[in-house]
């Protein structure tokens, strides 16, 4: 992972979770075996400095995320301090910037971040 060499990448368990069940679907068993999905489960485990996150706690998401099960998204990068949330979703790309926090895209993300 180029990102570990330059930046602290942050993650909560909700997050580590949903990856997980992502990586057990149907669609990355047929391409990927299982103990290398688990070996990448471990390694964001091991890599990813974790927080605690709770939607309520972290005040009012304002704007908060069209897609409101993203939401807890927008309170980790809170919580973590973030200057940048890297993703795909487009309910979270249309906030960019959030709270002055950059939502940026992989290649946006290794473009701007990674040298």
């Amino acid at each position: 992972m180029l990102a570990l060499d330059c930046c602290e990448i942050c993650g909560c368990e909700q997050m580590i979770t949903e990856l997980a069940e992502v990586l057990n679907r149907s669609y990355f068993e047929r391409r990927l075996a299982r103990p290398n999905r688990d070996a990448f489960i471990a390694m964001i485990r091991n890599n990813v400095e974790t927080y605690w996150v709770d939607e309520k706690s972290a005040g009012p998401l304002d704007p908060p995320c069209r897609d409101v099960s993203d939401n807890f998204i927008l309170a980790l990068a809170l919580a973590a301090q973030a200057d940048a949330i890297v993703s795909s979703d487009h309910d979270l790309l249309d906030l960019h910037p959030w709270r002055e926090i950059a939502i940026l895209t992989p290649a946006q993300f290794l473009a701007q971040f990674v040298s």
